[in-house]
């Protein structure tokens, strides 16, 4: 085990921090994570247990438990709280959700919400992970200091709400799976509710105004025959920067510099567990990227990943191709050590004799997730992505993240 950095920081909540990053080294390579202190107090606020990753990687294959019950491991997730962070208790209650039991691992996933004024503070948790003997797996606090709450004697009436809501009230049907247990193939069809047609949209109970979760206009900036509403989504989300919306071409080819920055950007905004602190001993990675350069927060939090690998130099402005996007997507995903066996895969494209073979895997495991769609037959290696390409598929991205849970480890 070696200690790689130990850095005091701010954390994306403006709390004081110590930021321990180590790595466990074995024979053919290594695998690390990090644990944050909150300064003040000593308590750890983040943690990931890295144990059954690194018996993975080394080839051993981890003692399997029989799980605990729900109620066992409830009780495990408290007790870890009262011994690792009691000072942030007093803001939390119990879970009034239904924990997320992955099957495979015996794992669960407890969110403890934040009360302010009895009200559920949404995107405030502390997330607690119990492995299937009872251990702590994760632990993510996301607490933050807000001085000024909103007082809830200034809310329009529930039957002024209820009645805004009715109105704009439509349904949408979907098919949907419930859970995510591979034996499981059946989609029920369900409606589930929209409000002003736009799922993200929610009524502001002071102005009685609708709005929109990522800005307080829903309105159209990019216009694009098939990835419309991908862009603007990132637009919106502050995930795309858009320095002159007139002028900007969706179907033009993206650097790797500008391409890289919004997958990570994507990656840390749909998923709380990372973000780009000030870190004044993060080593630099590349000759050209120094802690100076605008990309330089984002490329390092890529090499930490995995997603590009060190080099002397990376060259932020040439285009990134659809084969190497496909080897990005496949290393967020936490899949490597599967994409880089290349010669295990068969591929079916009409032009699959123009994949470089460092990239057949990587390819061959994005077209079946369905992250990089073919074109008659034809994946097109060695096109140029181009912005609205980019903007679709780190969505679908995000859904795969969100379907087998891997943004829990990062």
């Amino acid at each position: 085990m070696t200690i790689s950095s130990l850095d005091e920081i701010e954390n994306y909540n403006g709390q004081p921090v110590i930021s321990v990053q180590y790595t466990y080294n074995y024979a053919n390579g290594g695998t690390g994570g990090s644990i944050e202190i909150n300064k003040n107090t000593g308590e750890i606020i983040q943690y990931y247990d890295v144990k059954s990753h690194l018996l993975e990687q080394i080839g051993e294959k981890q003692k399997t438990e029989k799980p605990i019950s729900k109620e066992a491991a409830l009780a495990q997730a408290v007790k870890y709280l009262k011994e690792w962070a009691p000072s942030y208790l007093h803001n939390y209650a119990m879970p009034v959700d239904e924990p997320f039991f992955e099957k495979g691992m015996g794992n669960y996933y407890f969110n403890f919400p934040r009360i302010v004024n009895g009200i559920v503070v949404q995107g405030d948790q502390i997330g607690v992970q119990i492995a299937a003997d009872g251990s702590l797996g994760s632990l993510n606090i996301n607490f933050q200091e807000v001085e000024n709450w909103p007082t809830i004697d200034k809310v329009i009436s529930a039957e002024e709400a209820k009645a805004k809501l009715k109105e704009a009230l439509s349904l949408k049907l979907n098919y949907m799976k419930q859970g995510i247990d591979e034996d499981n193939h059946h989609y029920d069809l369900v409606y589930s509710p929209t409000f002003n047609e736009d799922p993200m949209s929610y009524l502001d109970a002071q102005t009685g105004e609708w709005k929109s979760i990522y800005g307080a206009n829903n309105t159209t900036v990019i216009s694009h025959p098939w990835a419309e509403e991908e862009l603007n989504y990132l637009i919106s989300a502050k995930i795309l920067d858009i320095k002159n919306k007139k002028d900007f071409n969706a179907d033009a080819s993206i650097t790797k510099g500008e391409a890289l920055k919004v997958v990570m950007n994507s990656i840390s905004y749909f998923y709380s567990g990372g973000y780009y602190g000030n870190r004044e001993n993060m080593p630099q990675t590349f000759d050209n990227i120094d802690p100076k350069h605008p990309l330089y927060q984002s490329i390092e939090r890529a090499v930490e990943m995995g997603v590009i690998k060190p080099a002397k130099s990376f060259d932020m402005d040439a285009k990134v191709t659809r084969e190497e996007l496909a080897a990005w997507y496949i290393r967020v995903l936490g899949l490597e050590q599967a994409g880089k066996h290349s010669d295990i895969y068969k591929l079916n494209f009409a032009d699959a004799n123009k994949v470089n073979k460092e990239y057949a895997g990587y390819v061959a495991l994005a077209s079946s997730l369905g992250l990089l769609e073919t074109d008659k037959d034809k994946f097109n290696p060695e096109q140029e992505v181009t912005y609205a390409e980019l903007a679709a598929s780190t969505i679908r991205l995000a859904h795969e993240m969100s379907e087998k849970r891997n943004g829990i480890y990062y």
